[in-house]
């Protein structure tokens, strides 16, 4: 080893010759130190090979375990192969041996968070604030915990801090835009704020004409999709009926992840798109081209400002016909952007329409709700001789106007109870949400919180336990509504003013049951009030909902499918 010159190799790396580094480095890995081991494991997982790069790092500890370095890299690791665990183990050896190193403070939070653990997150970031106050992705990361366990207001005040005062930071102003839908109901100044981040982020308003070549009848359309949720996401049971259909009616898919995470999943959309490219950790430039390369008529963003999701590579015209749909609660507002797959509950045609792009508007709804699995309806046999409400939403949706909705709800509803489901009940948030609900008459053993569950059938059992579901507001539920609805519980809910505020409207809608969503806050009361006191009556029609659901336009892919191609095939002809 000591004919090598680890120097050089790691020169090599940085310049991103990566396949020249590995073969001076492999030979010698037999006898190899543990510098050379640390070097190695960056470089293999750099190449691809991350479960290599998490063996080599964990020699590289084995042999010099004094090293914080290699703590902190063996953390970093194996929080990107998806063992939360193991990364929370390494970054807590790292900070014992150097407690004044940041990057072992931050990969201790990450990997809390990883864990749901967000309360201890919270603490080793903010370790990590303490020690470097003026790092600005330190406090990113922070702000992406506290958004995480449902510290909505704090992280917007800390993220419009960072964007005030450091250019480009994209990151964080796109996290403040999705922090914002959960404390807004004014739909001016939200369309506002979006435009100032095209701005932000260098976006060119003035908008170069798109090359656009002439269609044949009949020729397939090249359908780009860009997201960071390739994986069982949530928007997977919206967009498996479009994977499904869209092919059979003329469109070729390309799909971009822009995310590291892989699960089953993300194989089925491998095996069912013309081209899925992976994204993630390429250079912006890089990326851009990747995405021109592909010669596509229509691109989507199904993610918009969500974690990942890289609405940064919308900020230039990248194919004939760009637009966003479905993963983020509203439009990008780019002048770059042409559409925005809507309907006509979240953007009504009479309003008026504050964003740049144009709505293009399904019939019933812009979800489609593929359950996956039917899992036995019914009640607990412990079920209480009393009204049970409940939410399954993340704790960010439990705003101060939804405490108050829910508190009069149960006010009113002698001898309820409520029931809260997220993956935040181990973090701060729990105990302000209930001394909240304290001030205003509602004491804790009115509310059970319950964890996250470790398998989809496990959550879905738990609607069992609840009779009515309670919608939060401004920012709907929408997995959680349909989850509600195909477990037999009736959803109550609020619309308003913004696209995010309307969800539970167009869900409702599309499964016939608009009479259980309201614009008014004394009207949601009075509905949820009236469901509760037939609560034994409701608990009976569990199987008569579902039916009625799984028959409504909500479920009905053939029809959305065909609606959803139509819409496209007539933005592309308006370029055309």
């Amino acid at each position: 080893m000591n004919t090598i010159n680890l120097g050089h190799i790691a020169s090599l790396r940085r310049e991103g010759r990566l396949e020249e580094a590995w073969a001076l480095l492999a030979p010698t890995l037999r006898s190899a130190g543990a510098e050379a081991l640390e070097l190695a494991g960056l470089i293999a997982a750099e190449r691809g090979q991350l479960a290599l790069g998490v063996r080599l790092m964990e020699r590289a500890t084995t042999l010099d375990a004094s090293r914080a370095i290699l703590w902190v890299n063996l953390s970093a690791l194996r929080a990107e192969s998806g063992d939360a665990s193991g990364a929370a183990s390494a970054a807590e050896a790292a900070t014992r041996l150097a407690p004044t190193e940041v990057g072992a403070w931050v990969n201790l939070g990450s990997a809390r968070c990883a864990l749901r653990d967000f309360g201890r997150a919270l603490e080793a970031y903010g370790r990590a604030e303490q020690l470097a106050p003026a790092d600005v992705q330190v406090q990113i990361d922070l702000a992406a915990a506290e958004f995480a366990c449902g510290e909505i207001g704090r992280c917007a005040k800390r993220l419009q801090a960072v964007v005030k005062t450091v250019p480009g930071e994209a990151r964080a102003f796109s996290l403040l835009l999705l922090a914002l839908h959960h404390a807004t109901n004014d739909p001016i100044g939200l369309a506002q704020i979006h435009r100032q981040f095209f701005a932000y982020v260098g976006g060119r308003a003035d908008r170069p004409a798109r090359t656009t070549l002439p269609r044949r009848p009949g020729e397939r359309i090249r359908l780009g999709l860009v997201s960071a949720d390739f994986f069982r996401h949530s928007v997977w049971y919206f967009l498996g009926p479009l994977l499904d259909g869209l092919p059979g009616l003329g469109f070729d898919l390309v799909c971009f992840h822009t995310d590291t995470h892989k699960d089953e999943v993300t194989q089925i959309w491998r095996g069912k798109v013309c081209e899925f490219i992976d994204l993630a950790g390429l250079p912006p430039a890089q990326q851009a081209a990747q995405v021109r390369s592909a010669n596509l008529d229509i691109l989507l963003s199904l993610g918009g400002h969500t974690t990942a999701a890289m609405p940064t590579l919308f900020a230039e015209p990248l194919a004939p016909v760009q637009g966003s749909f479905l993963g983020y609660p509203g439009p990008l507002g780019f002048p770059t952007m042409d559409v925005w797959l809507a309907d006509g509950a979240v953007s009504p045609p009479a309003e008026t329409w504050p964003y740049p792009e144009s709505p293009l508007r399904l019939t019933s709804s812009y979800f489609c709700y593929r359950p996956g699995i039917s899992p036995e309806i019914g009640v607990v046999p412990e079920a209480p001789d009393h009204v049970v409400f409940g939410s399954f939403n993340t704790l960010g949706k439990v705003s101060a106007v939804t405490v108050r909705l829910w508190s009069d709800v149960l006010r009113r509803c002698e001898n309820s109870t409520l029931i809260l489901k997220a993956d935040a009940v181990r973090s701060p948030t729990r105990e302000r949400l209930q001394a909240e609900f304290q001030q205003l008459g509602i004491g804790a053993e009115r509310i059970t919180w319950l964890d996250w569950s470790a398998t989809r059938e496990e959550h879905l059992a738990c609607y069992r336990m609840v009779d009515i579901a309670l919608d939060t507001f401004p920012y709907n539920g929408a997995t959680t509504t349909c989850e509600a609805l195909w477990m037999g519980v009736p959803v109550v809910s609020l619309s308003g003013k913004v696209p995010a505020s309307r969800m539970g409207r167009s869900i409702l809608r599309a499964a016939g049951l608009e009479e259980w969503v309201t614009d008014e806050a004394s009207r949601f009361v009075e509905l949820a009030c009236e469901l509760a006191r037939n609560f034994r009556s409701v608990r009976q029609e569990r199987g008569a909902l579902r039916g009625l659901v799984s028959a409504s336009a909500l479920c009905a892919e053939s029809r959305y499918c065909s609606e959803f191609s139509q819409l496209l095939r007539g933005a592309l002809a308006a370029v055309n």
